[in-house]
């Protein structure tokens, strides 16, 4: 998996369109050297990803297609119609650095299922081809790993549970966790692995992203 990880970060999209993006985007709290190991995370998202979700415009941006500011913190992550919350890595700590990492890579990946219309359909269609139930539930009887949730989902045997929450407004998908669960994983060549291993239809879907190119 490593080898794979080093050719998806051959990117069409150059150094310098990613660095002028990220420097229209402010970055806050926490210290300069904090901020910049997040914003190195968010480059190489940029480059595995052909800039979606970073550096493309996306047709509508109040759809949160596109990162917009980037905040450093330690309450529960978000990406809140560009504007992400997110973990910080720790010098002292590889495995909480690698878990920051990880969260950043989903958080942007609400960003670059929102980039096109395709993206998002995409991810419901996937999601709708593999749930046993359209009703959200939490049920230990229905959903594997239960006990992890705070949130109903459509049950499925996902990687996680977490990957059926579905986010229904005036009866339309406005968003999925498909994607965003998904390109964590590719994150470190041990957590495509992991993904591959549970779940190849997945890996692949997000492999697929890595192709795109807008």
């Amino acid at each position: 998996m490593a080898v794979l990880r080093k050719e998806l970060l051959k990117t069409n999209i150059s150094d310098k369109t990613i660095k002028e993006s990220l420097d229209k985007i402010p970055f806050v709290n926490k210290t300069k050297d904090l901020q910049l190991g997040v914003r190195k995370d968010i480059e190489e998202f940029a480059k595995m990803f052909n800039g979606g979700g970073v550096t493309v415009k996306p047709a509508r941006l109040s759809d949160g297609g596109q990162l917009t500011k980037v905040k450093l913190g330690t309450s529960r992550a978000y990406n809140q119609l560009g504007e992400i919350l997110v973990p910080f890595g720790d010098p002292t700590s590889v495995a909480r650095t690698l878990k920051a990492k990880q969260t950043i890579f989903h958080e942007v990946g609400h960003s670059l299922e929102k980039i096109t219309k395709d993206n998002l359909d995409m991810a419901v269609g996937w999601r709708t081809s593999r749930v046993t139930s359209n009703i959200p539930t939490k049920a230990k009887t229905k959903v594997k790993r239960a006990w992890t949730l705070k949130e109903k989902v459509l049950p499925d045997e996902f990687i996680t549970p977490y990957v059926g929450r579905p986010y229904v407004q005036y009866g339309a998908d406005r968003a999925t966790e498909v994607v965003s669960m998904g390109v964590e994983h590719f994150a470190t060549p041990e957590l495509m692995f992991r993904l591959y291993s549970v779940d190849p239809d997945h890996f692949h879907m997000i492999l697929s992203l890595t192709r795109n190119t807008y």
